[in-house]
């Protein structure tokens, strides 16, 4: 009996030491990743087969963000493996089951969490240096994606400069070729200062012969006075329509001045770094032959314009001479005087 009790008492303590060993011979730091990250798993015995330790991680996603984790480690050992958890915490999502064994020297480690690693004996300095140079390629990365992204945004302002600048263009365009059109129509309308006096002319000349005292005269007097009278009216509003597409036409032609000066502006900057499209530099190229024609036009039209005013103000001192003669006329022959 007590022979039998040494001997399960001796394999029970060799069964033991067996965990002990397969606890010592797992024992100590390994480190491994891939191209974007890096992991360094340290353990040690706490005895009965059992084992303490740590594991972290350091990477970058595709965008060169950080990723980092880390968590200790406890489990058991068995023969050339493990399985253990690693205490993450409620507020991370609980903990997360682990395992890894050991073949030809590496240790193959995967765990919940989606790792998957191939790690070697290492320390932390191994584990450090690989920090360091995930670290400047997390940098290379933001700085690349920060220059692509300036270039990006430089070719969208860019084209939107362009298009802009290419739709005033087109304004001027239309601007150029349909002002001196109208001021043209505008100035066969003024030609209507001219019937108008004419008109004025005659009904004052009818006027000049009425000179009798009766009722019929009087009545023909005040006829033509108010003709008169009508006529200076009616020439006012055709110059108040000259002034309205005047004034019109000042208006817009400021805008597309304003404008083509912003445009210029925009156009010396020059086309942004990274820009490879070439239609903001087109557009700049037209730019002033489009301005040109505007200032020309301008210049033109602006002169019909003022040509117009003069012909008014003439026709318009005549057209007053020509009224106030006939008032003094009708009121010099007035039965009532």
């Amino acid at each position: 009996m007590t022979t039998l009790r040494t001997f399960f008492c001796a394999l029970l303590v060799a069964w033991l030491l067996q965990f002990s060993a397969f606890a010592q011979t797992l024992s100590g730091s390994y480190v491994g990743g891939g191209d974007n990250f890096t992991v360094v798993l340290q353990m040690l015995p706490a005895g009965d087969g059992k084992l303490l330790g740590r594991l972290r991680s350091f990477g970058i996603d595709s965008k060169g963000k950080i990723t980092s984790f880390d968590s200790p480690f406890s489990g058991a050992a068995n023969s050339n493996s493990f399985v253990g958890k690693l205490e993450t915490g409620w507020a991370a999502g609980g903990d997360v089951a682990i395992s890894g064994s050991l073949k030809d020297g590496n240790l193959m480690v995967s765990s919940a969490n989606g790792l998957k690693v191939s790690l070697r004996k290492g320390d932390e300095v191994d584990f450090n240096r690989s920090v360091e140079v995930l670290k400047r390629l997390s940098q290379g990365i933001q700085q690349r994606d920060t220059r692509l992204a300036l270039a990006a945004q430089n070719t969208r302002e860019a084209a939107n400069i362009a298009w802009q600048i290419s739709v005033l263009r087109g304004k001027i365009s239309d601007f150029a070729s349909q002002k001196p059109l109208e001021v043209n129509a505008y100035a066969t309308e003024a030609q209507k200062y001219l019937v108008i006096t004419q008109k004025m002319k005659e009904a004052r000349e009818q006027l000049a012969i009425v000179t009798a005292q009766t009722g019929d005269a009087e009545g023909r007097r005040s006829s033509l006075s108010s003709r008169i009278y009508h006529l200076a009216i009616e020439a006012s509003h055709v110059h108040i329509d000259v002034k309205n597409a005047q004034r019109s036409f000042e208006t817009d032609a400021d805008r597309l001045l304003i404008g083509t000066s912003a445009a210029e502006k925009a156009c010396q900057k020059g086309v942004p770094e990274g820009v490879e499209d070439k239609s903001l530099l087109i557009e700049c190229t037209k730019l002033p032959a489009s301005k040109l024609s505007l200032n020309n036009m301008f210049g033109q039209v602006t002169e019909k314009y003022a040509v117009l005013e003069k012909i008014w103000l003439a026709e318009k001192t005549e057209q007053e001479r020509i009224h106030r003669s006939s008032e003094e006329f009708v009121q010099q022959h007035s039965i009532r005087r």
